[in-house]
């Protein structure tokens, strides 16, 4: 069993990695977006 036959590459490598970032920066966001609610409640309360 060689390596290559073992793992599929996607089809345009490039494109599958910025899709990966896009959705890691997503989440990224979303946290941050969570984190100064929290922060803000923290504040008012």
């Amino acid at each position: 069993m060689s390596f290559e036959t073992d793992v599929k590459m996607p089809e345009d490598p490039v494109k599958f990695l910025k899709g990966n970032m896009a959705d890691v920066d997503e989440s990224s966001v979303k946290l941050q977006e969570r984190a100064s609610e929290v922060r803000s409640d923290e504040v008012f309360n």
